[in-house]
């Protein structure tokens, strides 16, 4: 299917909908309506719908999922490397694998260091089996092998994030930890429901139901409890570590249902980002994240119209942000300094602040 942007959206459809980040596509406004400056139209830096995604300083690694065309069919797992700048066409394949075409699937991905080596850890699921820690090795040096228990405690949808000693992700129970050695996994939280996770020097965060909880990590003690109980459920979390090692600046973005807020760990101090409830199109937020002072997230509405949106909450007031159209699926969205990135239905696409 030839990919098709969305580039030609009314402005006055557009300023109905910026105070939700939703503007027109190659446009900013601002929380009056006004056009202000232009900003990019996201380019694709891979075609294909990729599964999962995690940034490094100059790299993007993912892993997609594909069907082969011919009968008897067959699932076809890929583990992905491309550089922020490439363009579709030049990502590196770093590990593939086929298999039955019921109920395999390759998830989220993250990356650390191993004893001198660079891997990506993925989730591997598999009809009957179970889900699996995999690892791989970033240079592409050697194929794929199972990491930890297996099969891991992981749902297959979790997230799964590295602070450079554990692997975190969570199952349908609670919240786990997997030392980088393979060591046996360590149950952090049982807590069943969780929807999204974080981490700063200390501490764990994760949300369930209308609550995001904290815990300290394996090696800082076995203590946990509540940062704050939201009005209504939380769709996913983004945390930005405070600066310096200091866990007294850690933020923490939340996006509910329909809303997106700043929470501060050390004060429970709540600054409500942007509310969705008060447009007609009533978007849900599809994910968040952070990146030092700058809050992203994604939305989408009953119609699957999705929008990037981007904030800095150092300077920036309630509902003044950029969002832009994009393509339908938007989620899994991260950044860096400069740039921010998100998966939707057709690419891994990049988009400029």
């Amino acid at each position: 299917m030839m990919k098709m942007r969305a580039r030609y959206v009314a402005l006055a459809a557009a300023g109905f909908l910026s105070s939700l980040g939703c503007s027109a596509t190659g446009s900013a406004i601002d929380e009056n309506g006004v056009l202000s400056e232009a900003v990019n139209v996201p380019a694709a830096v891979a075609n294909g719908e990729p599964s999962g995604v995690v940034e490094s300083t100059g790299n993007l690694y993912w892993t997609r999922n594909t069907m082969t065309g011919t009968f008897p069919y067959r699932w076809v797992g890929r583990v992905y490397r491309a550089a922020k700048t490439s363009v579709p066409g030049q990502e590196t394949v770093l590990y593939s694998e086929t298999g039955s075409a019921i109920g395999s699937s390759f998830g989220n991905i993250t990356f650390a260091n191993d004893g001198g080596v660079w891997y990506g850890y993925f989730l591997a699921t598999y009809y009957r089996s179970g889900t699996y820690v995999k690892r791989v090795p970033l240079d592409g040096s050697s194929p794929a092998i199972t990491f930890g228990d297996a099969p891991s405690l992981a749902s297959p949808g979790s997230p799964i994030v590295s602070d450079g000693m554990y692997l975190f992700f969570y199952g349908p129970n609670g919240l786990y930890a997997a030392p980088l050695d393979g060591g046996r996994t360590i149950t952090v939280a049982a807590t069943a429901g969780i929807t999204g996770i974080g981490f700063d020097r200390a501490h764990l965060f994760f949300s369930a139901g209308n609550v995001v909880h904290w815990a300290f990590k394996p090696n800082y003690g076995n203590a946990s409890g509540v940062v704050y109980t939201m009005s209504e459920p939380v769709a996913a979390i983004g945390v930005s570590a405070g600066a310096d090692n200091d866990d007294s600046k850690t933020t923490i973005t939340v996006g509910t249902t329909n809303r997106v807020y700043l929470l501060s760990y050390a004060t429970g101090h709540v600054t409500e980002l942007a509310d969705g409830l008060r447009f007609g199109t009533s978007p849900h937020v599809t994910s968040v994240s952070s990146v030092g002072t700058r809050a992203l997230w994604t939305c989408c509405d009953a119609n699957n119209s999705c929008w990037a949106n981007n904030m800095d909450t150092a300077t920036q007031d309630f509902n003044h942000f950029q969002g832009l159209l994009v393509q339908t699926g938007a989620r899994e969205i991260m950044g860096d300094a400069t740039q921010m990135f998100f998966i939707d239905d057709y690419a891994l696409e990049r988009l400029a602040y």
